[in-house]
């Protein structure tokens, strides 16, 4: 694993850009997950684009994706902190590849317990390894599961696939979909086998629909397990599916909703209660050339949050 984190502190963030994205709370948990697109897309300029973006949203974790540069996500961490004169930011992230997973968090709202990837040896099902975060926040301990699942397929095409009808070809072991409903399936037995009586919330780019038909639908075995498991973003998704998609959708220019936040039941009552909010957050809306400046400075994903009280 690798570990970033920064002592200097010199000033608090001013005049910034976007200083209207305020969304944490301190009196509710914050989670965030975000496709970063190869961070950094912009090198320098993403660094302070997202560093000024995550320090105004104020969540208390982020579970990101595609962050392809070690030294560069040291600098993230770095330009937090020295933006952030309340908050202690810490990063860790995996090792490997150039799409490598990542946490960033505030320090002195969670206490950190531990790291670690699972399932070493499923990489048709993992392209990238699941990457857990344990800790503590006000007493109550928190399990995030990080996952970038396989892409294409459903009615995409690719170089490599061309797959038209958005059916999972269970007996293809490179059909895109079946290798996300394999994923599925080894994060909820992964889950009620070691975290069935924890407050487990598992994020990332699932790189699919959750409001397909069951025939189509690779998480149909979570929807259908709905005494252990809820998509708190469905809402979202469904809202999409009826026309909005630019407003609500995590992915907009396929358009589609594929970045999500699963959770267990353990979160159910937070789900429901009166501090529980979801979103994506509509970051082109502070560019001056919007989506076009959004998207060749940041990423080509919208982040996807949710907040809660205990």
């Amino acid at each position: 694993m690798f570990y970033s984190c920064a002592e200097d502190k010199p000033n608090s963030i001013s005049n910034s850009q976007f200083s209207g994205l305020s969304f944490g709370t301190d009196d509710t948990f914050e989670v965030l997950t975000w496709n970063l697109e190869t961070f950094p897309k912009a090198e320098d300029n993403t660094v302070e684009y997202v560093a000024q973006i995550l320090v105004e949203l104020d969540c208390d974790i982020a579970g990101l994706q595609e962050i392809s540069s070690g030294s560069y996500f040291t600098a993230l961490v770095n330009r937090c902190n020295q933006l952030d004169g309340e908050n202690d930011w810490v990063g860790v992230k995996t090792l490997g590849g150039s799409y490598g997973l990542a946490y960033i968090y505030k320090s002195n709202t969670i206490d950190f317990t531990d790291v670690f990837e699972i399932y070493h040896d499923e990489n048709s099902a993992f392209p990238r390894e699941p990457f857990i975060f344990k800790g503590d926040f006000n007493e109550n301990s928190i399990i995030l599961i990080n996952n970038h699942l396989k892409c294409c397929g459903n009615d995409e095409i690719d170089s490599i696939d061309i797959d038209m009808d958005g059916i999972m070809d269970i007996p293809d072991d490179d059909d895109e979909e079946a290798r996300r409903q394999a994923a599925s399936l080894l994060l909820e037995d992964y889950v009620l086998n070691n975290f069935w009586d924890s407050n487990t919330i598992i994020l990332g780019d699932f790189n699919d629909d959750i409001h397909e038909p069951e025939v189509s639908n690779v998480f149909s075995n979570f929807i259908k397990n709905s005494s252990n498991f809820k998509f708190i973003d469905m809402e979202l998704a469904i809202s999409g599916k009826n026309g909005q998609h630019w407003a609500h959708w995590s992915y907009p220019t396929w358009p589609s909703h594929i970045d999500h936040i699963l959770i267990t039941n353990n979160l159910f009552d937070e789900f429901e209660g009166n501090a529980s909010t979801a979103t994506t957050i509509r970051i082109e809306d502070y560019f001056p050339n919007g989506w076009t400046d959004y998207d060749a400075l940041v990423s080509d994903h919208r982040p996807v949050v949710w907040k809660f009280s205990f």
